[in-house]
């Protein structure tokens, strides 16, 4: 999934809105391959999804922010997350490095591009089998050093998207006011984010989950 980060850097009321939002506040969550609808979310038996990040990896406190702002899209607790010390136990592994897996959904590229970070998620999804083959593997990494001006926004905004594509948003907002956007300059999660997290989660997933669990 591509996007491009520039240089610069309402919890639902009732349950009656959880389970059918106003179409204006939900965009396309679901990717089409050979014909194929392909929705996927966590099941709650698989829950809390098991993050590893390098424990003095640079970018580990914005997998800790990402983590904790979806998980606040929700009110009965749909998506948890834990970090876990343990590469090999994990169901998500994040490097700050480059893609080193070849990374690809539906065979295409997902990536996020701009000019201070990098970021790169392999959801491992297969669309022929309709499985997801776990670990997922989540890259971002700066492109000029740490230091310079941009870079924390840049992490921020450009984790929290990657992590959304995580949990199972797997197309691109058309509002450049979403962290789903393709572009986006939010650092956050909007309401329109939420309300499309929740939909996710409250439908059916066509895609199964597989691997080391």
């Amino acid at each position: 999934m591509r996007r491009l980060l520039p240089a610069v850097g309402v919890l639902v009321a009732a349950c009656s809105n959880i389970a059918s939002p106003a179409v204006n506040d939900i965009y396309e969550y679901r990717a089409f391959e050979f014909g194929d609808t392909l929705a996927f979310h966590w099941p709650r038996e698989l829950l809390p999804v098991r993050i590893w990040v390098a424990a003095d990896s640079p970018i580990r406190p914005y997998v800790v922010t990402a983590i904790s702002r979806w998980q606040d899209a929700f009110l009965y607790g749909e998506f948890r997350a834990t970090l876990v010390a343990d590469s090999s136990t994990a169901d998500v592994i994040v490097r700050n490095t480059p893609s080193d897996v070849g990374g690809v959904l539906l065979r295409r590229p997902i990536l996020a591009r701009a000019p201070q970070c990098n970021g790169e998620t392999d959801p491992s999804l297969d669309p022929s089998s309709k499985t997801v083959q776990l670990p997922m593997h989540l890259f971002m990494y700066a492109v000029v050093s740490d230091a310079v001006p941009g870079i924390p926004a840049c992490y921020s905004i450009t984790m929290t998207h990657e992590v959304g594509h995580v949990i199972g948003i797997l197309a691109h907002s058309p509002h450049s006011d979403d962290v789903m956007f393709a572009n986006p300059e939010f650092d956050g999660i909007s309401d329109r984010d939420r309300q499309t997290a929740i939909t996710l989660y409250h439908r059916p997933s066509t895609v199964t989950v597989t691997g080391r669990r």
